[in-house]
């Protein structure tokens, strides 16, 4: 049994999400603390299992290699390195509850351990929550919660707030944080008739690139360019809460090969992973693809790491765009 949909995903974005601000603002690794945030709930993807979501998801990813991965999938239940206050029912095997246990052991838990114990403890499903919230509606949920791992949990709260010199609702933007989900975010194919908000887009999401180069052939376009481009280069709105908010084009190099021209995001909606549902689409729609391609400013950081950190792409080439030199993407299949 498979369990690949569910709140547990939207509740793993949530955590990769959190642990990737709250590592930003106190000198920790960005890259690393959003990808275990993202994986620490592996193992729930073979079922809807209890303490054996834990050993299911440190055997999955040992067996892929991916150790550091697996050792957030074992830690972050256990903030304190004692099964017996595991929050829910011990449905794991004897044979994998004694491996949690003698792992448990083995691990000197360092800061990433941490991180993601805390940013479980305030990730919902619908966003982030209260951490004293949170932990009540798992204890409504399980009928108990350890006393010792709860006031943990307010321990690391406080203990992350220090490194970042903040409040921790104010790193993770509490407030204004949605995980995107598939009912949030959709795919139209433009016509001639979205010129004029193809336009508009384009304009907000390139708006900064015109500034600070100078050029930008996607900003600046007249409605019959965009017409023009339509045609070329076939293009699809991203409509998110059922408001166009960004594009996608793509265009076919060879089979299987294919140059995505403009991947854009108005700035008030970035963020919120519209962008990389975006290139999901993309891999889905071209279900024959071999190769996605794309250039990008080499001094847009930003662009760089959600590309190569969030996409899966890889650093091809540099190379110049008129007066800019941009980086060459590339993902294989």
């Amino acid at each position: 049994m498979t369990n690949i949909s569910g709140k547990w995903v939207a509740h793993s974005r949530t955590c990769a999400h959190c642990a990737e601000k709250i590592a930003q603002n106190c000198g920790m690794d960005a890259d690393k603390a959003y990808v275990l945030g993202l994986l620490h709930d592996i193992g729930r993807k073979f079922g809807v299992y209890h303490l054996r979501h834990v050993s299911d998801g440190y055997k999955y990813m040992m067996s892929l290699g991916y150790d550091d991965v697996a050792r957030i999938c074992l830690t972050h239940s256990f903030n304190q390195d004692k099964l017996e206050a595991y929050v829910g029912n011990f449905d794991a095997s004897q044979e994998d509850t004694e491996l949690i246990r003698i792992k448990l052991k083995e691990t000197v838990q360092d800061d990433y351990d941490k991180l993601i114990q805390l940013c479980d403890s305030i990730a919902g499903a619908e966003g982030v929550m209260d951490i004293i919230d949170r932990m009540s509606d798992v204890k409504s949920r399980y009928g108990s919660y350890d006393p010792e791992k709860w006031q943990t949990n307010l321990d690391l709260k406080e203990y992350f707030e220090k490194k970042m010199g903040m409040d921790l609702y104010v790193a993770v933007d509490k407030d204004n944080y949605i995980p995107i989900s598939s009912r949030m975010v959709e795919f139209r194919k433009a016509d001639i008739a979205d010129a004029e908000v193809l336009v508009d887009i384009y304009n907000a999401s390139f708006f900064d690139d015109y500034i600070k180069y100078g050029e930008c052939p996607a900003y600046g376009r007249t409605k019959e360019m965009m017409e023009q481009s339509i045609i070329d280069y076939p293009k699809f709105l991203i409509i998110y809460d059922g408001k166009p908010v960004g594009c996608i084009s793509c265009k076919a190099l060879e089979d299987g090969i294919y140059e995505v021209g403009c991947l854009c995001v108005i700035p008030e909606f970035q963020g919120k992973g519209i962008g990389t549902a975006a290139m999901e689409f993309a891999k889905s729609f071209y279900s024959d693809w071999k190769k996605f391609t794309l250039v990008t400013p080499v001094d847009k950081s930003q662009n760089v790491r959600f590309y190569t950190v969030k996409c899966g792409f890889s650093i091809h080439s540099e190379e110049m765009d008129g007066n800019v030199k941009v980086i060459r993407f590339l993902l294989e299949r």
